[in-house]
């Protein structure tokens, strides 16, 4: 077994918290080879990692919807919710999981200010690092955003052609969670037999 030189832990360190788990070997060993350290298999990064404390989730570059509803002092399902309705909500599928670079995400606040009012200065900056855009949200946006903007969005169940008031409403008629049902949208496939979509606010046979 070969021991760790202080260096490598280190850098272990930087990437476990900065790079998605799928990704950690490929960007742990290109670094090694380049500087003249030992390779390792996935497997002894993540045991490594474990070991020392390292949170292996990405924090950091990559984040996922939790980590930046953590950020921010948000509901979960808000950042869920912001990956359904808009289009151009960034996010990469990597492994498993779906991942939101943090360059991105700023681009993205600064064509989405409204969605990010009220959130305080400090947790803006260290989610999107740029303190004039964090300025400019609190300035133009002061409040957390009401109305149209953020009520819930009708949902079909495709299977059963049965409407629900919102994503939520869904999951409690199905007995799913909300995070089921939001991820078969995204990723278009069935959740326990039954495939949803999004509809207009004028669609028929609203169920409670």
């Amino acid at each position: 077994m070969t021991l760790w030189s202080k260096v490598e832990l280190n850098r272990l360190a930087e990437f476990a918290g900065d790079i998605p788990r799928p990704r950690l070997a490929g960007a742990y060993n290109t670094w090694a080879a380049k500087n003249g350290y030992p390779v390792r298999t996935a497997k002894a990064l993540w045991m490594k990692a474990n070991k020392s404390g390292f949170k292996l989730r990405a924090v950091g570059t990559f984040m996922k919807t939790g980590a930046i509803a953590e950020v921010l002092g948000l509901n979960g399902t808000t950042i869920e919710q912001w990956g359904i309705r808009y289009s151009d909500f960034p996010r990469n599928k990597i492994g498993a999981h779906y991942y939101i670079n943090r360059k991105d995400l700023r681009r993205w606040a600064a064509r989405h200010m409204h969605l990010f009012g009220g959130i305080p200065r400090n947790r803006l900056v260290q989610l999107l690092e740029s303190e004039e855009l964090a300025d400019r949200i609190c300035e133009l946006h002061p409040m957390r955003p009401t109305g149209l903007e953020t009520s819930a969005k009708p949902v079909r169940c495709i299977t059963t052609n049965t409407v629900y008031p919102s994503i939520s409403a869904a999951a409690r008629a199905s007995h799913v969670t909300y995070q089921a049902i939001a991820s078969a949208m995204r990723q278009q496939r069935q959740c326990c037999g039954l495939q949803f979509e999004l509809v207009n606010a004028s669609s028929t046979n609203l169920m409670p």
